[in-house]
């Protein structure tokens, strides 16, 4: 106990039946919670390039959106986009909503086939805590090799022992308490005058991102960001995933071509180990809010571009193609608590499950609850549904009690599905324009061809009536 700890003695009314009280104020264990790390995943289209088959004809679309104008938009708001976009609608994805990018067009441009190129942007954001270390401890791990008092340390062991020495000093000689030492002196440096190391921010480091290919959508081997995973002997995929049907079942996922991981690089930022990705450098002008921070410390370099082949026929049926979701599987914490989430735990790739988003629950009988976002009035909200019995049913908030992986409702707990580091995208869904007749890949040959022999007879016959004259 610190010398300032007060003890009270608190004597009740004997009346009310209460025991007296004991209590003791301004108690100092040494103990205090350390900031926490909230590793956050989002991706997004970030552009479209739809370009047809048939020789001299242009692009059918050629589109791109800005990440930071997307996280400048709510999820389900309209995503403001460049280029040739004719015909082409974006709503942004959130975790209770996917959204989609629409596009009508003609299908006689797609009489011989077109090729769609989509490219998705992830997002990695630190929603947590910011955290600092000493950065003499920094530069000795970094640098392999540092000094304490006057010590010189070969290694970072050696310099850990010697730390190691002069703490046990510092506390035999009453400089500082255990619980400064952790608070300051190893988080931030601040010991004293004669030892004031200057505190560095430390941030979390992703070293891979990984996710499963719809397999309607082929992997572009040009980009260099990802690489398809396969097994020791590079034949097969090294692992396989769940998919939940349309009803609700789950099974095993058999048609999956491609899966792909983050290529890490050799080096890293400031020639250190291999890193992939860092939520933000070392900051020194981020201002005392979190909104700041995050936004200072996410990361929008990692990019995919999938490749899908499109023709009139299949626009006929429906041409809608689902991103998988990404999750985060490995990465490092340099300081702090554990990550909210659980890297590399994604329990399932995709869901046709319309009753599910990236906020449901199920409970131990199968039932689930899940957060949809509702759009009233021009007001967006999100609302929580009950689905049991092949039933939908909503539930009033103020009945849910939601905790880190669960959520609790009438007693009975939901286990989450997914957690702040798994993602999925927006959709891309390509139709024909409102009111167009419905005409099959084959009908639309057959007019074109039937279009240039009315036309060759019209001159025959005009030659003709020509001549006659």
């Amino acid at each position: 106990m610190e010398n300032n700890t007060n003890v009270k003695f608190v004597k009740n009314d004997k009346a009310n039946s209460q025991p007296d009280q004991v209590k003791f104020e301004y108690i100092s264990l040494g103990l205090m919670e350390r900031p926490k790390t909230k590793l956050v995943l989002e991706k997004h289209i970030t552009g479209l390039t739809i370009k047809p088959v048939a020789s001299g004809v242009g692009l059918i679309a050629n589109a791109t959106a800005n990440i930071d104008d997307i996280f400048k938009k709510k999820e389900g708001e309209v995503i403001d986009l460049e280029g040739q976009k004719d015909g082409l609608i974006a709503i942004k994805s959130g975790r209770e909503e996917r959204g989609q990018w629409y596009l009508q067009t003609d299908t006689t441009e797609l009489a011989q086939g077109a090729d769609a190129y989509i490219t998705y942007t992830y997002v990695i954001k630190n929603e947590g805590d910011e955290d600092y270390l000493s950065e003499e401890l920094v530069n000795a791990y970094k640098d392999n090799k540092g000094t304490v008092n006057d010590i010189v340390c070969n290694n970072y062991s050696e310099y850990l022992i010697a730390l190691e020495g002069l703490v046990k000093d510092k506390i035999k000689s009453k400089d500082f308490t255990k619980g400064e030492y952790l608070s300051d002196f190893y988080y931030t440096g601040k010991t004293n005058t004669e030892n004031n190391f200057n505190p560095i921010s430390v941030l979390a480091t992703v070293e891979e991102l990984q996710e499963t290919l719809n397999p309607k959508v082929s992997f572009v081997n040009s980009t260099t960001d990802f690489s398809i995973i396969k097994d020791s002997e590079g034949e097969v995929l090294v692992e396989k995933k769940n998919v939940y049907k349309q009803d609700g079942t789950e099974i095993a996922e058999e048609e999956i071509k491609e899966q792909i991981k983050s290529v890490k690089i050799e080096g890293g930022i400031e020639g250190g180990t291999k890193k992939l990705l860092q939520t933000g450098e070392t900051l020194s002008d981020i201002q005392n809010n979190k909104e700041d921070f995050i936004e200072k410390t996410m990361d929008t370099s990692k990019k995919l571009v999938v490749s899908v082949g499109l023709s009139a026929s299949e626009i006929e049926n429906g041409g809608v193609y689902d991103s998988y979701i990404a999750q985060i599987t490995h990465y490092t914490n340099a300081a702090g608590r554990r990550d909210q989430s659980t890297p590399e735990n994604l329990a399932y790739v995709h869901s046709e499950d319309k009753n599910m988003t990236m906020e449901s629950y199920k409970d131990s009988n199968g039932n689930m609850i899940t957060a949809k976002t509702v759009h009233a009035n021009g007001n967006i909200g999100v609302q929580y549904f009950l689905y049991k019995d092949n039933k939908e049913e909503e539930i009033n908030r103020t009945k849910i009690k939601l905790e880190k992986d669960k959520l609790i409702y009438e007693g009975v707990t939901y286990e989450k599905l997914n957690e702040d580091d798994e993602f999925w995208a927006e959709r891309f869904i390509i139709t024909k324009p409102t009111g167009e007749d419905k005409l099959t890949a084959v009908q639309i040959a057959i007019i074109s061809v039937s279009a240039v022999v009315i036309l060759g007879v019209g001159i025959i016959l005009i030659k003709k009536f020509v001549l006659k004259k």
